[in-house]
């Protein structure tokens, strides 16, 4: 019996052996192929304004259009489609009834950007449309600034109205609190939405503005106190009763310190961060994969060092400095941060340093589990503030009149 059974076993270890390194080959080969095309992103240019008649000759970008619309901010529904809102450049009004600038907006649909017709601003002289967000379906709110002033948006209003998955926009108009200005925001199903910004009175604090797509029963809340310049820019819901939003609070007279909050959209509480070796800090946007995953991404300043780009990653609810390559750390700041599993994340920035030449491009940057490396931008591209992904293998950066894409 012994004998058949060791038999048995020298039959079978061979066989096992045989199979196991063919899976494994096979597994290799796969994760190996598979990982290093989803790990080489391109970048090119989706969008150019067209320019107007008479257009004065580019200066420092070649194809910048002069008097162009600028975009600011924009969102895409999964698989659907993306919109980007901004504002018009600031032009010297002929009366008092007419703005300075004029709202501005750009609508990606059947795989083509083009321009969204908008109503015109509401209160003059100057407005602009700073943040965007959409519900599960297809509609749209927009939020914006305001202002007595020139082009001032800190002293202004913010204004919100509806836009169709269609670029048709609702007559109805939407307003949020005043005096509040938003910088990001995350919708839940199609009723519950979250706005990140700050309030512009007294010292300026971070608030995050909970209620409707249409801004009803909205309640403002003030995680950071209302004693302390501070600002919340990003935010990132993985779940219905989680949310994290990101940003700085004033330190003395001018330094920043980075923070991130975590609440259940009415009761919030500042996490603790890891020491960061810096004069001053700021983080701008973050990106959740799961409530226990998240990445953070910023700018850290110290003395006599030009700014430098920060990450940040959570696991299990506590933070840590994330690993940046010296080829990363000399392309600028990270401006924000997009996240598809919890090892893998795209970021865009601002390319520019205290030693880059005027020409210097926005710089973009990937994660694959281990460190931050570098995406190739085209050289016309300034700095990128937003980003918005239709999917794990197509994204869209907004550099200033233009977009961005990124694919794979």
């Amino acid at each position: 019996m012994t004998v058949r059974v060791l038999h048995r076993r020298r039959v079978l270890v061979p066989v096992v052996v045989a199979v196991a390194a063919v899976v494994g080959v096979i597994a290799f080969l796969s994760v190996g192929v598979g990982s290093s095309n989803r790990s080489r992103w391109t970048a090119s240019l989706a969008y150019v304004p067209p320019a107007p008649p008479n257009s004065v000759p580019p200066t420092v970008v070649t194809h910048e259009v002069f008097d162009s619309p600028v975009v600011q901010t924009m969102t895409c529904t999964h698989d659907k489609f993306c919109l980007a809102v901004g504002f018009g450049f600031p032009s010297i009004a002929r009366s008092a009834t007419e703005p300075v600038s004029t709202y501005n907006a750009l609508l990606l649909a059947n795989g083509k950007w083009g321009k969204v017709s908008l109503p015109t601003p509401p209160t003059p002289p100057s407005q602009l449309l700073m943040n965007v967000t959409c519900t599960a379906g297809a509609s749209c709110v927009a939020t914006g600034a305001a202002s007595g002033s020139k082009f001032n948006p800190n002293t202004g209003w913010g204004d919100a109205f509806l836009v169709a998955g269609s670029g048709v926009v609702t007559v109805r108009r939407v307003v949020p609190p005043k005096e509040f200005v938003g910088y990001d925001s995350h919708c839940s199903g199609t009723s519950h939405c979250l706005m990140v910004g700050k309030v512009f009175t007294g010292v300026n604090p971070a608030a995050i503005v909970s209620g409707t797509l249409e801004m009803r029963d909205e309640k403002v809340s003030r995680p950071l106190g209302r004693k302390h310049r501070s600002g919340l820019s990003g935010i990132s819901c993985p779940a219905s009763n989680t949310c994290y939003a990101v940003g700085y609070l004033t330190v003395g007279r001018r330094n920043q310190e980075a923070v991130v909050v975590e609440g259940n959209g009415t009761n919030w509480h500042r996490m603790p961060l890891p020491h960061l070796d810096g004069h001053s800090s700021s983080l701008q946007s973050i990106s959740c994969a799961s409530v226990t995953s998240c990445v953070a991404v910023g700018e850290i300043t110290r003395d006599g060092v030009p700014s430098r780009p920060l990450a940040l990653e959570m696991l299990d609810g506590s933070w840590s400095t994330m690993s940046i390559s010296q080829a990363v750390l000399n392309h600028g700041d990270f401006t924000a941060v997009t996240c598809f599993t919890a090892t893998e994340c795209l970021a865009v920035g601002d390319g520019s340093t205290s030693t880059s030449s005027p020409t210097s491009g926005g710089t973009a940057a990937s994660f694959q589990g281990g460190d931050w490396q570098v995406i190739q931008v085209p050289k016309v591209a300034i700095s990128m503030d937003h980003l918005a992904c239709l999917n794990s293998d197509e994204c869209f950066a907004i550099a200033g009149q233009d977009i961005i894409e990124f694919k794979r």
